[in-house]
């Protein structure tokens, strides 16, 4: 069964918290979560040198700026995370610079699952989304802005490897905690390149060929990593756009899914490549849909 005991998220003071709060707490349970941490980062603490000294007093905050914060924050995650049965729950404010200081507080606190927010456009410095999707040690979680606290459909992208075997592994067992969700596996058939050139390729009977060949390569995957097929859906696209992301994005768009579960790579340059050129492009192509990158 998949758990995810230790997760932490990482909050903006934006209106996406809120989003991203809810849709925490809502995976609480079901994710078996123990304890989390809502991780706020301010690049200084110090307020700028060369501030004239009657408009230092002006603005001299009467608690440190930190605090400040991680008081507006705990208000926040009371308001939109709640008080999951079980969850320990811990506000940090800390200084440095946000996407190393993330990552530090990943390793530190040996995070599990770390939940992000993934905005259509990023107005501020923030943290860049596809920094952290592939550097990340962690399950990463990214939550756009508005989604709601609910799941009822689930995508997992598929190509019959292990790094796909371990996300569809993760949607059904989020099936057996969220008993009305079901889950689609969704594989682009690849096309050979001749397909583009030469049109005596173009013949129904050869995508016929290659969707069948997709269609026993599930089962063998299915029955491989002993999952059930029963619950599960699939979904075989021919990848006539040449662009696999592409094909991937639309369905999801156009079927209304609510959380897309895919596999990440390793950290090698090769897999660094593969996991940019389609998961990334995921993340950024799907900001309506929340994306769990399963590591």
């Amino acid at each position: 069964m998949t758990t995810f005991k230790t997760a932490m998220a990482a909050l903006d003071l934006t209106p996406n918290d809120e989003a991203l709060l809810t849709f925490s707490g809502y995976l609480s349970r079901p994710f078996q979560m123990e304890k989390i941490y809502f991780l706020h980062i301010i690049p200084d603490f110090t307020q700028p040198g060369e501030m004239d000294e009657e408009l230092r007093q002006i603005l001299q905050p009467v608690l440190p700026v930190d605090e400040q914060i991680r008081d507006r924050l705990k208000k926040e995650v009371e308001a939109h995370f709640g008080e999951p049965s079980g969850v320990e729950q811990f506000v940090d404010v800390v200084e440095g610079k946000p996407y190393q200081k993330m990552i530090h507080w990943v390793d530190v606190k040996n995070v599990e699952l770390l939940i992000a927010g993934n905005k259509k456009v990023n107005k501020g410095a923030g943290i860049a989304v596809r920094r952290v999707a592939r550097n990340a040690p962690c399950n990463v979680l990214f939550v756009p802005e508005n989604t709601r606290p609910s799941i009822r459909r689930i995508m997992v992208p598929v190509d019959f490897s292990d790094n796909s075997s371990r996300a569809l592994r993760v949607a059904t067992d989020l099936k057996k905690n969220l008993p009305d969700v079901t889950v689609t596996t969704v594989h682009i058939v690849p096309q050979p390149a001749a397909v583009y050139y030469a049109p005596e390729f173009n013949d129904p009977r050869f995508s016929k060929l290659l969707m069948q060949t997709a269609r026993e390569s599930q089962i063998s995957f299915m029955q491989k990593n002993r999952i059930a097929e029963e619950g599960v859906k699939e979904e075989f696209i021919e990848d006539t756009y040449a662009n696999i992301p592409r094909h991937i994005a639309e369905y999801a768009q156009t079927h209304g899914f609510d959380l897309i579960i895919m596999g990440a790579t390793g950290h090698s340059a090769f897999n660094n490549l593969f996991f940019s050129s389609v998961t990334e492009s995921m993340i950024e192509r799907c900001k309506e849909t929340p994306i769990l990158v399963v590591r």
